[in-house]
């Protein structure tokens, strides 16, 4: 189990906030299984890796991606986030464990110790259950067209691949 450490649930590189911004990259309604790795200090940044199977369209199948977060502070304390996200590999359900494992082996050091697995099965409260256990409050409402807010992340989240991309609040897809 993962120790509680985030107590200010406004902070962007806390993990309850990561998880809001795997939300915007992919639909929680397509997550079938997350595996959550501990943070970890590297370099004056901390490092989170998320591994998650994703519902393929495909019955019986998964997709197996994995999202590394890397949050910088300031002198302040305040989090800058990098986030890249990357697919892996389309394998049978039952092989997702052993998928996983290779994705761990090539993670090298970011992945020390062993992730906690929530199986998730593309239901929003699940999740949602999630982010509240860890320390996160209830989702935000989404943005209004035209408010001006781009979203309840901001507006350069990275797509799959780790490319970031400017998003317009005007673009609708936010």
């Amino acid at each position: 189990m993962i120790a509680q450490q985030w107590v200010n649930v406004e902070d962007e590189g806390a993990l309850p906030a990561l998880l809001r911004r795997l939300e915007l990259e992919v639909p929680v309604e397509s997550i079938d299984e997350l595996w959550i790795f501990p943070t970890r200090r590297a370099s004056g940044a901390e490092s989170t890796v998320l591994v998650l199977s994703a519902f393929s369209g495909e019955p019986g199948r998964r997709r197996v991606s994995a999202v590394h977060f890397k949050v910088m502070r300031d002198r302040k304390g305040r989090a800058t986030v990098e986030q890249h996200l990357r697919e892996y590999a389309t394998a049978p359900a039952d092989a997702v464990p052993r998928v996983v494992e290779g994705v761990v082996r090539r993670l090298g050091d970011e992945a020390a110790e062993s992730p906690r697995c929530e199986p998730i099965a593309g239901a929003a409260e699940r999740f949602e259950a999630l982010v509240r256990e860890l320390g996160g409050g209830p989702k935000p409402p989404p943005a209004e067209p035209g408010d001006g807010s781009g979203g309840t992340q901001g507006g350069n989240a990275p797509a799959a691949g780790g490319v970031a991309l400017n998003r317009r609040p005007d673009r609708g897809d936010s």
